[in-house]
């Protein structure tokens, strides 16, 4: 029998979000965020959850807080991290070594680590520093020379990461900022991954943190991102890009079993899997049921 063809939306959501709970606007404690990874991992939409994103500074506390859950909650196999690194690389490199050796890898493994790379020659260190067999995944500074970063973090093997939000207004990027990563990107055949603000699907007004009475800002969707990223993997031009990103209607776009579209502009199944697989990765969140229930909220089946 011929393989099962993947679907568009399949294809667009597999393993798309990592977990970041123990982060703002969310900040949970550790036992509450654990609890949460838990249930998602055991629910019907664990085929969206990536990775669980912890900083390398409560990894021990991490491991402390494990020992508390049901052992049923590894029932899949060992928890996936990434791990967001200090201003001390090395510190922090011999801190996940000595997680996997004191602890084993059969509960969690730390599978990629994140750093702050402002120049060539960050990068550059980074790279000598964490070794290939573990990811590495560096953000770039927006008003940086983007072309020239995103040259040398391909050059390393690594992978971009963009902020595209924050919990005050000063720290939420304009569009031509994003699209001037997501270009610098595509031109290297770069991936990254997204983080900051992006739990709800398609741009707009939005809350910047859960506090009641909270300042609001324009945040963008994740649609609006990985499709404007999709777009531009498959030759589309930076104008029709900076559209995409910029969409604050709901209607204009459009995800199902055939392809993954906006304003008839289409990218059929094995164009949004090649997309994702080799530039857009994932997005970092600290909600996972926000961005699926309001996806769903779209008519948006999930299976």
């Amino acid at each position: 029998m011929p393989a099962r063809t993947t679907s568009a939306t399949h294809a667009f959501f597999s393993g798309l979000f990592d977990y970041a709970g123990l982060f703002p606007p969310a900040a949970l404690p550790m036992e509450r965020a654990l609890a949460h990874y838990a249930a998602y991992l055991a629910g019907a939409d664990a085929w969206v959850l990536g990775r669980l994103v912890v900083p390398v500074r409560r990894l021990e506390e991490l491991v402390s807080t494990l020992a508390t859950l049901p052992s049923d909650s590894f029932a899949a196999g060992p928890w996936r991290l990434t791990a967001i690194a200090g201003d001390d690389l090395t510190a922090d490199l011999a801190r996940v070594r000595g997680l996997h050796a004191c602890h084993g890898e059969s509960v969690v493994r730390v599978t990629a680590l994140e750093a702050t790379a402002r120049s060539v020659a960050e990068v550059e260190r980074a790279r000598e520093i964490v070794p290939a067999d573990l990811e590495l995944v560096l953000e770039l500074p927006l008003d940086g020379d983007l072309a020239v970063l995103a040259r040398a973090v391909k050059a390393a093997g690594a992978t971009a990461k963009i902020r595209t939000g924050g919990v005050n207004a000063a720290e939420l990027p304009e569009a031509g900022a994003v699209l001037g990563f997501l270009t610098a990107c595509e031109r290297e055949r770069l991936a990254f991954k997204a983080t900051a603000g992006l739990h709800h699907p398609v741009r707009g007004p939005q809350p910047l943190t859960y506090e009641p009475d909270c300042a609001r800002g324009r945040l963008f969707g994740y649609l609006n991102v990985f499709v404007a990223a999709i777009a531009l993997w498959h030759g589309r031009d930076t104008t029709q890009a900076a559209r995409i990103l910029e969409e604050e209607d709901r209607t204009a776009f459009r995800l199902d079993e055939a392809a993954v579209a906006w304003r008839g502009v289409s990218f059929p199944a094995p164009e949004v899997a090649a997309a994702r697989a080799g530039f857009a990765t994932a997005i970092g969140s600290c909600s996972f049921s926000e961005p699926v229930d309001e996806i769903r909220e779209m008519g948006v089946r999930l299976a």
